[in-house]
């Protein structure tokens, strides 16, 4: 059964949140290529397109703009250091 625009569309998030930061992006082709993984068909300007639903949503996208667009993360809810001393002080 295919998946449903939704559920792409948090996939596509969750690459995000889980493979960017600030100094490590990610192109629309590696994006692809994680969706595929989970059996998720899309193309380049679907992708685009959800990107852009998740800004319109709110979502901190960084893009950085060159021959091939690159996109991060930005604000977190939680940085690294602040998970770390949450777990220190548990």
């Amino acid at each position: 059964m295919p998946k449903t625009t939704p559920i792409r569309i948090l996939h596509v998030m969750k690459f995000l949140y889980e493979n960017t930061d600030d100094d490590h992006h990610a192109t629309i082709s590696d994006i692809l290529l994680y969706l595929q993984s989970v059996g998720i068909e899309a193309n380049r300007r679907i992708i685009s397109s959800d990107i852009e639903h998740l800004l319109d949503f709110g979502c901190d996208i960084i893009e950085i703009k060159s021959t091939q667009n690159r996109y991060n993360i930005g604000q977190r809810p939680f940085e690294l250091a602040e998970l770390k001393m949450l777990v220190d002080a548990v």
